[in-house]
């Protein structure tokens, strides 16, 4: 099932203002303390003019400094990309790109279709899960979300859009580049609990994987202003 709307690796956040409570409260990034981010945000007046001018508030609450935040990554899209010009007829993939985008198609498209290259979903990849007991936890997956057995190890799938400025990869961050991250689609443990019927063996040589990786660089592109 495909989940539009959830962010994290275990879908735990629904919306993009919950997504800002998160990672500003959270001890692992930014630690803040929000009453106190409010009380220092409102003794700035560039901050109070500017909530002021968008919000027409007169104090800045914890919820209007998620909804500014929201707003703000609500503009972080991805375009311009060679994928998206030759999509547009504007540009033409070099062999080696095309070699790779059929490579893509017959064996990542499944979960990662066009244009998003992710299908929203929550899938088991076949990643080991054996973590020391301090990091139990990264082997729940969706299972923190759901409490359904079947949910165990299960994790959302991230977009291929930029994917070379987005290393290191899985949700523990264990491979550094795409090669492991190859090797492991190439070497899969079949036997791991819950893995999905999706995800199976990628028998493909060293040029199929050069052209993959060629392919995957054509989804770099900027950000609309």
């Amino acid at each position: 099932m495909a989940w539009a709307e959830s962010f994290f690796w275990d879908g735990g956040v629904k919306n993009l203002e919950s997504l800002s409570f998160a990672a500003l409260s959270s001890p692992d990034e930014m630690g803040v303390d929000l009453e106190e981010l409010c009380l220092g945000l409102n003794q700035d007046k560039t901050y109070t003019s500017a909530f002021k001018q968008a919000f027409d508030v007169d104090s800045i609450s914890s919820a209007y400094i998620s909804r500014a935040l929201a707003q703000y990554m609500r503009t972080l899209v991805s375009y311009d990309s060679r994928y998206d010009s030759v999509q547009l007829g504007l540009s033409q993939f070099s062999d080696r790109q095309l070699h790779g985008h059929n490579v893509f198609v017959k064996n990542c498209a499944s979960c990662h279709p066009p244009p998003l290259f992710t299908d929203n979903g929550f899938h088991h990849n076949g990643i080991s899960q054996k973590y020391t007991a301090h990091h139990l936890y990264l082997t729940t997956g969706r299972f923190r979300i759901t409490r359904d057995s079947i949910d165990l190890g299960k994790y959302k799938t991230p977009s291929l859009r930029n994917l070379s400025r987005t290393a290191p990869y899985m949700h523990d961050g264990r491979f550094e580049d795409l090669d492991e991250v190859l090797n492991h689609y190439q070497n899969l443990d079949l036997k791991n609990q819950n893995q999905d019927i999706l995800v199976t063996h990628i028998e493909f040589s060293d040029v199929d994987k050069n052209a993959l990786k060629a392919f995957l660089k054509t989804l770099e592109g900027g950000t609309i202003d």
